[in-house]
């Protein structure tokens, strides 16, 4: 038996693996290193690789900023494509950096080529798209987060609004996401004090880019039911889903209508209740509350 001293050095495997299988298909390293603005001469890791390690821990552990470094030297370095002498560059300034080459790069464009990869590697439906938003909440002042000009770019407003987290006294900005049934297809960050009423258009236009027609159902709350969004995506040959706000002068006029007519009611879905194998079926969503719902068709 040897009786040298050894080392042992642990690294972490688990589900890197899977990920960096899905980020392949999606050539995201790919996308970084072609919208990227070049990095500079002197550096000693490419911006890519720093946001892709970044990535991987937004993924799976989502620590710090300023611990990313220390989650790096844990994994198997191939894993993150870097050497092993590469591990012990990862920290909170060199991730930082990176992050402004992100900021410089052509975004929009890049995250459109990456889903529009992402619907035909994985035959994404684009029938159906629910949207929503919530709000991020901040905590601090920010006072450099007022709109100016940075670089050539408009920055974002962290402003006070109608706070998601019942955080009225805090700043807040607004997200947006879409999802297909199958995925998620589109997302976007505005000013805090954007109200979501007024994003709608933009939204379903982008869609309607992806989808190639306006022939999908486009779903999402009462914050769609405006005269303006309903008017576009009816008159451009789309179709919605929303919820009719009890404040709507057409709620009164329904429910008042009710007590004097049998209304001739159309099965929307079916499923089966969730907790009783073979028992009553009942229907997801508002409609269960005898909540108004408002479709259209284009």
């Amino acid at each position: 038996m040897n009786d040298k001293n050894f080392d042992l050095d642990s690294k972490y495997i688990g589900i890197v693996p899977v990920i960096n299988h899905f980020l392949g298909r999606l050539r995201f390293k790919a996308l970084l290193e072609k919208y990227l603005p070049p990095a500079a001469f002197q550096s000693r890791m490419d911006p890519a690789a720093a946001l892709s390690v970044l990535l991987l821990n937004l993924i799976i552990n989502r620590t710090p900023l300023y611990s990313v470094g220390e989650w790096a030297e844990q994994i198997v370095p191939k894993l993150l494509g870097l050497t092993a002498s590469q591990t012990g560059l990862i920290n909170d300034d060199r991730v930082g950096r990176a992050l402004d080459r992100l900021f410089e790069a052509d975004r929009s464009a890049m995250l459109t080529e990456l889903v529009v990869g992402m619907i035909e590697e994985f035959g994404i439906e684009l029938d159906k798209f629910h949207d929503d938003s919530t709000t991020l909440t901040l905590h601090g002042d920010y006072f450099k987060a007022d709109g100016h000009i940075e670089r050539g770019k408009k920055t974002l407003v962290a402003a006070i609004g109608h706070n998601k987290d019942h955080r009225q006294d805090l700043k807040q900005l607004l997200w947006i996401l879409t999802v297909s049934e199958d995925g998620a297809v589109h997302f976007k960050v505005t000013d805090g004090n954007v109200q979501d009423i007024t994003t709608h258009i933009d939204t379903w236009e982008v869609l309607r880019r992806l989808a190639g027609s306006p022939k999908f159902l486009y779903i999402a709350d009462s914050k769609l039911c405006s005269r303006v969004s309903l008017n576009h995506i009816h008159q451009s040959g789309g179709d919605f889903i929303t919820v009719l706000p009890r404040s709507r002068k057409e709620d009164g006029l329904f429910k008042k209508w009710l007590l004097t007519h049998s209304p001739r009611w159309q099965e929307i879905a079916h499923y089966p209740h969730p907790r009783l194998k073979d028992g009553p079926r009942i229907l997801p969503g508002p409609w269960n509350l005898l909540s108004p719902m408002l479709m259209g068709t284009g």
